[in-house]
């Protein structure tokens, strides 16, 4: 007998992560573009091509259905999949318009999820996070999947994705059907949180670099608490007593703007817990903001694209911290303004959520395949982190 709630979890875990990655190349791409046109060349209708490309790109949620059946959902796990597979392709056009099917895709597959699906959403995105991070060690912090030998590989996952869909698609009928579950501040949130994991916490050899310590320590143990909120009695506890009242929402996001203050200013074993200690607290609060009841219902995609564009203005405020001579001179030395905001909106985005309590359905760590993976993938960033 199949398992469908398997394959549904493949599925979702898989294009979260072609979402992720997708972020990243599209960040990289998009810079480079503006880079060459704004200081190495002379600007031209490309760069408002560009920056309206991406634009839509993540604001592409708004038009995610608010009652997505299966079919609907078997489309944009296409696309998603279609996309992943030029991202392996090294080539910069590929890459620019594949970045922007896969975030487009993506965002509206996560909307999806948000709406019909949502107790998938927090174990197939921390499950994603800890593959992507996963597979950067296993490219000694670049990501292998970008690699040209990849592609024959990316090939076959995608062709995968698809023909779970297809099968899934055929059989199943809208989910859970719930509309109203996520708010907008929950969805500035989620951008916030996204920004924090995909230019600092998820990339352990970045903390490493922040904390000047090794990177073989920070890799296996910025992997075991991303994925530790999978856990039944963590979970558990972070609804019941962490997160349980907004006094103590308030002190942890505080606590949260501290810790990304005290990696920035500060170097050594200092530095490391802090930064460890942060990215526990931020995926405190995704199962907040996930799994958390809002106080206003309301459909799912025009908050998400208004997080996502959050995110994106998180992304430009940082590259102008980094490249100020050329931008934006007040932003000297604010590098570490735009992430302690970061912080304090993920803080700010679960006040008023109130915690959804444990649901059987959301053990999915509890699989002793899922375990045993998780173990391995574990064991595997040490090995390969240590030298």
């Amino acid at each position: 007998m199949i398992n469908t709630r398997a394959l549904r979890a493949i599925e979702a875990i898989s294009v979260l992560l072609f979402f992720l990655r997708g972020m990243r190349i599209l960040f990289s791409m998009m810079f480079g573009i503006l880079y060459d046109q704004l200081f190495a060349g002379t600007p031209d209708i490309w760069l408002l091509v560009t920056l309206v490309l991406v634009a839509l790109a993540f604001v592409a949620p708004v038009a995610a259905s608010e009652q997505p059946t299966r079919r609907w959902m078997m489309l944009v796990v296409f696309a998603a999949a279609l996309g992943s597979i030029g991202l392996s392709v090294n080539d910069a056009g590929w890459r620019f318009a594949s970045s922007l099917v896969t975030v487009a895709a993506g965002g509206m597959y996560l909307a999806g999820l948000l709406t019909a699906r949502r107790l998938l959403v927090l174990p197939s995105l921390l499950l994603a996070l800890g593959l992507d991070q996963l597979m950067r060690a296993l490219g000694h912090t670049f990501d292998v999947a970008l690699g040209t030998g990849w592609l024959p590989v990316q090939l076959v996952w995608a062709g995968l994705v698809v023909f779970f869909a297809m099968f899934l698609g055929g059989r199943s009928g809208p989910g859970e059907a719930r509309t109203g579950i996520f708010s907008r501040r929950a969805a500035v949130g989620l951008g916030a949180l996204l920004f924090l994991e995909t230019s600092l916490f998820g990339l352990p050899n970045a903390v490493a670099h922040w904390a000047n310590v090794p990177y073989a320590i920070t890799a296996p143990a910025i992997l075991i608490l991303t994925v530790l909120p999978l856990a039944p009695a963590v979970r558990h506890g972070i609804d019941q007593y962490l997160l349980a009242t907004s006094v103590r929402r308030v002190v942890l996001g505080v606590i949260l703007a501290g810790c990304l203050a005290a990696g920035y200013f500060t170097d050594g074993i200092v530095a490391l817990v802090a930064l460890l200690a942060g990215q526990f607290l931020v995926l405190a609060f995704l199962v907040l903001m996930v799994g958390g009841r809002p106080p206003m219902p309301r459909s799912v995609g025009a908050p998400l694209a208004s997080g996502l564009a959050f995110l994106l203005a998180l992304v430009f405020l940082n590259g102008f911290a980094f490249t100020y001579p050329y931008t934006l001179p007040i932003l000297r030395d604010m590098g570490w303004a735009v992430y302690v905001g970061a912080g304090l909106a993920v803080a700010w985005s679960g006040y008023h959520q109130r915690p959804g309590g444990m649901h059987r359905q959301e053990l999915m760590a509890g699989n002793p395949w899922v375990l045993s993976m998780i173990v391995a993938s574990i064991a595997a960033v040490g090995v390969v982190a240590f030298p």
